[in-house]
C-alpha cells in the first residue's frame, strides 16, 4: 500500500520533488462597475520561485509544526483536523475540522475540496499572510490582496493510463496571480511578493524536494 502511495499520489510525488513555481505580480485598481478587472490590472513583475532562487536562504530552523490527524468517513470522503482538536472530547471542539472528498467522475460526491486543491490552497493563504506580515512591518497601505493558485495534474498519470512516454502523477505548472491593490510603488511591490514568496514555508515546501516519512502505524 505504501509504495503505491509513493507512485500514485500527486500530493505526495509533488512534495517529494522539487517544483518551480511561477508568481505574477499585478497591482490592481479598486473594482469599478461594468468594468473587466483585468482591464484595472497591470503586470509589475514575474518571476520563478525554484530550488535554485531559494539556495542563497539562511540555514533551516527546526520549528515544530502542526500534526494532522484525518478520519475517514465513507467512500472518498474525509474529515481532517489538528491533533489538539481530535484530542478535545467536548461538542464543538471538532468544529475546525476540514472535509475532503473527490469530483463525482473520480468517485466522489463532490462535497469539498480534493487534495490537490488543498494544496494549492494552502499556498496561496501561506503566500497572503506572508504579504500582510511584511507589509504590517513596513507600514504599506494595502487595500485588498487576493492570490490565485492554479496547477495541472496529467489525468494520464492519475489513471495510470499506458502511453509511449511515462506521465508523472503530479501538480505541475503551479502558478500564482498576486493582485494588490494599496498606496505601494511598483518597486516596492515587486520586493514585497518576491519577499513574501521566500519567507512562505508552504512555497518553500513545494520549490524544495522534501524527504516524507511513511509509516505503518
Amino acid at each position: 500500500i505504501l509504495e503505491n502511495v509513493k507512485i500514485f499520489s500527486p500530493n505526495f510525488i509533488t512534495i517529494n520533488s522539487s517544483n518551480a513555481i511561477s508568481i505574477n505580480t499585478l497591482r490592481a485598481a479598486p473594482a469599478v462597475e461594468f468594468v473587466p478587472a483585468e482591464k484595472l490590472e497591470e503586470k509589475v513583475d514575474t518571476f520563478i520561485v525554484n530550488e535554485h532562487s531559494l539556495a542563497r536562504q539562511h540555514k533551516k530552523e527546526k520549528i515544530l509544526g502542526p500534526t494532522i490527524k484525518l478520519r475517514w468517513r465513507n467512500g472518498f470522503q474525509f474529515d481532517s483536523a489538528s491533533e489538539i482538536a481530535f484530542a478535545k472530547q467536548c461538542p464543538g471542539a471538532f468544529s475546525n475540522r476540514f472535509a475532503i472528498d473527490q469530483p463525482v467522475q473520480f468517485g466522489g460526491l463532490d462535497e469539498a475540496p480534493n487534495p490537490q486543491e488543498y494544496l494549492l490552497s494552502a499556498l496561496a493563504s501561506d503566500i497572503t499572510q506572508c504579504i500582510i506580515k511584511i507589509a504590517l512591518k513596513k507600514k504599506y497601505e494595502l487595500e485588498t490582496v487576493e492570490v490565485d493558485c492554479r496547477g495541472t495534474v496529467d489525468l494520464r498519470g492519475l489513471l495510470n493510463v499506458k502511453g509511449s512516454e511515462p506521465v508523472a502523477v503530479k501538480v505541475s505548472e503551479i502558478e500564482a496571480d498576486v493582485r494588490i491593490v494599496g498606496n505601494i510603488d511598483s518597486h516596492d511591490l515587486s520586493l514585497l511578493v518576491r519577499n513574501a514568496c521566500e519567507m512562505s514555508s508552504v512555497c518553500r515546501t513545494l520549490a524544495l524536494a522534501q524527504k516524507i516519512d511513511l509509516r505503518l502505524g
